[in-house]
């Protein structure tokens, strides 16, 4: 039995080299590999029955063209969560999720996925609080 496991093994190995060094020959020049004499895309044994590995070929860095103007992305703004409102002698209060007591014209910062957000907070009455996104920059 345990000479069985170590030709298995055995076999499992070559394999892989094999599977390995025709993968680095194709890396190298991808159309000289397909080109060699017997050669065929080897598979690995515990692939799914009908895939094959498609190979991507070799971009040279010289082609690459830079792009013209840096993309823009617009953060995705999180919500501010509203979790009571009280009175107080000025007016209302509001108790926001993850920031605390807010009153009326109070700027408010969150910081989410390395991004910090920045709302003013506008009226505050007994049914909700109104706001204003100020800005989102990135943490550095």
């Amino acid at each position: 039995m345990r000479e069985r496991l170590v030709s298995v093994g055995l076999v499992v190995f070559m394999a892989f080299l094999t599977v390995s060094l025709a993968e680095e020959s194709a890396k190298r020049d991808p159309m000289k590999a397909s080109e060699l004499p017997g050669y065929e895309q080897l598979r690995d044994p515990f692939w799914p029955i009908g895939y094959t590995r498609k190979i991507k070929p070799v971009v040279d860095p010289s082609e690459q063209k830079e792009p013209d103007e840096p993309v823009k992305i617009e953060p995705k703004w999180p919500r501010l969560k509203l979790k009571a409102v009280t009175s107080s002698p000025k007016g209302y209060i509001a108790i926001l999720d993850g920031i605390g007591l807010v009153e009326e014209g109070q700027i408010v910062r969150m910081t989410v996925d390395g991004i910090v957000y920045r709302w003013r907070i506008g009226k505050i009455t007994s049914k909700g609080f109104a706001h204003q996104k100020l800005d989102a920059k990135a943490v550095k």
